[in-house]
């Protein structure tokens, strides 16, 4: 993991990860010239930090300043009964200090992540990306960054490229990774890397036959390239107490097992920096397409909900207490919620709310990767989320910012099947339209007619972690606690939900447990 400490006037900043700050190499470089703006203005210049990564700054007086990169990709905790801030949940608050947060554990278990900055943990939230923290003796003080609305910076149609021109400047020197898929997002990452003389190693994670890892290969063999593969299998015999570790009550324990083992093994390689495609719906009308072709009007939060977050119907019998409560007021609780997102359009409100339900939906393999190496999601920089905030919906279609990327930055790239078994050529999207138009008509039915049904990509390592020792003493913790039916046994719960329930009880039991000593 990157790390810089550098000192100026009496002041320290420490930083971990990638942190760029203006034209600067990222590193040394750029912790020197911010923390030197701020010993001479007063200002915390965070308008001009691009990355991931967390930073503290150390003053004369004894004050600590805590902040983090603009989009949320890396966090820290913060525990609002001791004072304190720790980079991990689980070493937040001591055993016997953990309390439960059942709106929080609500949430977590319905949709996988929290989508408010409050952890399980009652009185310990994460750190929200627009603001920062002041540390004194006599407790932590909240305060906003002052960052611009998405919606009034200015919007440039080439944002993406001068992003990533700007990125790969300040990267220099460093090794780089890229996940890629079957899907458009990665590929477009991908594209700009090229394009800027970047070749990146190239990852992905699945079985050998899955289409991600197929069209991977195809991509690394039209590149040249080594494709470095990562199953889903368990492997080693502390497979899923090192899972359990890295999930760190952010994931679900199987769930995130692929990608811990990958970044364990990237690092291992010497990976210090890796980008990946997240967020990519924001792009491609993914938080608008549910009315489509009807772009105009009001949003309706209600619809809004039912298709975009709350998409399928929480079990009855599987929780307790004020978990269940909490399950219950989900729908009312969330509406509330984003209907705060209300723009002057519909299109503008969506994207707004979308881009604070991805931050919400990143957060927790984010923070996990970045245990390893800086994981970067280019496409949650504010700048580049801006410039598609004001574009007519219809532009958006048949994902056409990313073929516009892939097309005209890396053409090498465009005629490899998707996983929707499109291309990202531009000038095939016309051609191409039916077929897309079947494979979204596919998807909203499945919403509509199936709607009980627990959504899963469910890896091979889950059969044998949700049999094993460790989850049932976790589903025991959780009735224990209340969060779970006390008439609710452990093989009932559907198996996504089972492996939140996994992560839970993992949170509130003992090291020793954890560890399975």
């Amino acid at each position: 993991m990157m790390e810089a400490i550098v000192k100026h006037g009496g002041a320290c900043m420490h930083v971990t990860g990638f942190f760029a700050y203006r034209d600067l190499p990222c590193g040394e470089a750029s912790a020197r010239a911010f923390l030197a703006q701020y010993q001479s203005t007063g200002v915390l210049d965070f308008a001009d930090c691009l990355g991931v990564y967390r930073a503290r700054i150390d003053r004369e007086d004894g004050t600590a300043v805590w902040f983090a990169d603009n989009y949320g990709g890396s966090s820290f905790f913060i525990n609002w009964q001791t004072g304190t801030i720790s980079p991990s949940l689980y070493e937040s608050a001591a055993p016997e200090e953990r309390k439960p947060n059942p709106v929080a554990i609500a949430e977590f278990l319905y949709f996988g992540c929290t989508y408010s900055y409050d952890t399980i943990f009652s009185g310990v939230t994460r750190s929200d990306p627009d603001c920062y923290y002041v540390v004194r003796g006599t407790g932590i003080e909240t305060r906003s960054k002052e960052l611009p609305p998405l919606e009034q910076l200015e919007p440039g149609q080439e944002a993406m490229a001068s992003l990533m021109e700007r990125v790969c400047r300040a990267a220099q020197g460093l090794s780089m990774g890229c996940a890629v898929t079957g899907g458009v997002d990665s590929r477009s990452v991908l594209a700009h890397l090229l394009a800027n003389g970047v070749r990146p190693a190239l990852t992905v994670t699945g079985p050998p036959d899955h289409p991600d890892v197929c069209l991977a290969g195809k991509i690394a063999d039209v590149l040249g390239q080594e494709l470095t593969v990562f199953s889903d299998a368990p492997e080693g015999d502390a497979w899923l107490q090192e899972a359990i570790r890295q999930a760190d009550g952010m994931a679900g324990v199987c769930g995130a097992y692929r990608l811990a083992k990958q970044s364990g093994g990237l690092a291992a390689r010497g990976i210090a920096l890796k980008f990946g495609g997240g967020a990519g719906e924001l792009y491609k009308n993914s938080f608008l397409n549910q009315d489509f072709p009807f772009y105009g009007g009001k949003p309706d939060w209600k619809r809004f909900l039912r298709f975009k977050v709350i998409t399928y119907d929480f079990p009855d019998g599987i929780c307790g207490g004020q978990t269940e409560e909490a399950i219950r007021q989900t729908p009312e609780r969330l509406y509330r919620k984003f209907s705060r997102y209300s723009r002057p359009t519909k299109a503008e409100s969506y994207l707004c709310a979308g881009y604070a339900i991805m931050q919400m939906r990143l957060a927790g393999i984010s923070n996990m990767e970045n245990r390893f190496y800086a994981a970067y999601t280019p496409l949650m920089e504010r700048s580049v989320a801006a410039s598609v905030l004001g574009q007519p919906p219809r532009r958006l279609e048949m994902q056409a910012w990313q073929r516009r990327q892939v097309t005209q930055h890396a053409p090498v790239l465009k005629d490899i099947p998707t996983d929707r078994g499109l291309t990202c050529d531009s000038a095939r999207a016309g051609t191409e339209r039916a077929r897309s138009m079947w494979f979204l008509a596919k998807v909203a039915a499945g919403r509509v007619f199936r709607r009980s049904r627990v959504p899963a990509r469910i890896d091979r390592c889950f059969a044998q972690g949700l049999s094993s020792p460790a989850y049932h003493a976790a589903v025991e913790r959780c009735r224990e606690l209340g969060i779970l039916s006390e008439h609710v046994q452990a093989e009932q719960i559907p198996r996504m939900i089972a492996d939140r329930v996994f992560a839970v009880g993992m949170m509130f039991s003992s090291p020793q447990e954890r560890t399975g000593n």
